[in-house]
């Protein structure tokens, strides 16, 4: 991760210097803007999960992440309830951030073809490659993965045994060089990419620019917990308008970073910001 920080620096320098899009340094785009999902709702009572992902759609997304993994009778419970309430025309994935064994993602999984669901991110326990593989043969929803993973080395595993969906973050698993190494092993097996992005607005663009420029790329996740570091980092953050995120215009990333809120919140030991925080 801190390798990533400095690779993605550096490609911002680099497009800075040469007064061009980092996405034009990666060969152009692809597309003209990149379609977008909310994440998260997370693990919460019906009707407060069914708030936010209306909340989700009347920020303009056509598409939602929803958090299982604690219960398997509940969450199919709010998973079924969620899909009903947002409608066929939007896009639903589920990630349940390795939490299940292989039966109870194959059973989750049986209700998730059901519902067309896009796709079932990190079903289970990133050590059983094997049963990630299963899964994929077995089920018609998509299995996904990558948040988790670091370097080319570390996603092929996964690509050879049948995943459906690699999720390379370029800020963390190597930079935007290495994502880039990753999406073109993944793409080279017919496999599709929808990079993994959080916490922070920097890490959200750099994803953005790879995704502009890799046509096995679909879709990009944005964080849309409350969180700072999304809005108020830069004087122009980032905007999803009907589900999508338009072509950085900027040089390098396209970024100004506030400098000012950066000097008024400078890190004292405290306790960061983690999904799902609120003020007080």
């Amino acid at each position: 991760a801190i390798l990533s920080a400095i690779d993605i620096a550096l490609w911002d320098l680099k497009g800075k210097a040469l007064n061009v899009p980092l996405y034009t340094l990666l060969g152009g785009p692809v597309r003209d803007s990149m379609p977008a999902y909310a994440s998260s709702v997370y693990w919460s009572p019906i009707e407060e999960s069914l708030a936010t992902a209306r909340a989700f759609l009347e920020l303009g997304y056509k598409a939602l992440k929803i958090k299982v993994g604690s219960n398997v009778h509940d969450d199919i419970e709010r998973v079924e309830a969620i899909v009903a309430e947002v409608g066929p025309d939007v896009h639903v994935m589920v990630d349940a951030n390795l939490a299940y064994s292989r039966d109870a993602a194959l059973r989750v999984g049986r209700v998730l073809d059901r519902l067309q669901v896009l796709f079932f991110e990190e079903p289970i326990s990133l050590d059983d490659v094997e049963g990630h593989g299963i899964l994929a043969g077995v089920l018609d929803t998509m299995i996904a993965t990558g948040e988790n993973l670091y370097t080319r080395w570390g996603f092929l595993p996964y690509i050879d045994a049948g995943v459906d969906v690699v999720q390379p973050d370029s800020s963390r698993c190597g930079g935007i060089s290495e994502a880039r190494r990753v999406a073109e092993f993944a793409a080279a097996r017919h496999r599709l990419v929808a990079p993994h992005t959080f916490s922070d607005v920097y890490s959200l663009v750099a994803n953005l620019h790879l995704a502009l420029s890799v046509e096995a790329t679909f879709i990009l996740e944005v964080d849309e917990t409350y969180n700072p570091l999304m809005q108020e980092l830069v004087q122009n953050p980032v905007h999803v308008v009907d589900g999508e995120i338009a072509l950085p215009s900027g040089a390098g990333l396209g970024l100004e970073l506030d400098r000012d809120w950066v000097s008024n919140h400078v890190y004292s030991g405290g306790q960061g910001i983690s999904p799902g925080v609120r003020p007080g």
